[in-house]
């Protein structure tokens, strides 16, 4: 099954809204909060923070997603749940996580962005 067709036609991004996150998303949201300190939002551009990733070593920073800044993420942007590496977290979660975060903040909305962050950290 091709997750991305199925996840995309059950979305109807027109209807996202940064202060909430999708069900489906929420596995994602909850090691995010368990494991990843709250980022500052003014760091986002365009949904990215520049991070030294394991991805490349010390050999200088990446753009992460929020899912590139847990400690378990093989990439810096993380399209599929083997590449987020949390248990109990399906491909299916991280699309749709991948998805409303990047509707809510692409191309560069720094109000949205405080709003996103704000979500998925409360405190």
């Amino acid at each position: 099954m091709d997750i991305d067709a199925d996840v995309n036609k059950k979305m109807d991004t027109k209807r996202f809204v940064a202060d909430d996150i999708p069900d489906l998303a929420m596995p994602v949201v909850e090691a995010l909060r368990k494991d990843v300190p709250k980022p500052d939002y003014k760091l986002f551009y365009a949904g990215r923070i520049k991070k030294i990733h394991k991805q490349i070593g010390d050999m200088g920073e990446l753009e992460c997603c929020p899912m590139g800044l847990h400690k378990n993420s093989e990439t810096a942007l993380p399209s599929c749940a083997s590449q987020f590496n949390v248990k109990g977290v399906s491909d299916e979660s991280v699309r749709w996580f991948s998805v409303w975060w990047d509707t809510i903040t692409w191309p560069n909305a720094p109000e949205r962005t405080r709003i996103a962050v704000n979500t998925v950290w409360p405190n």
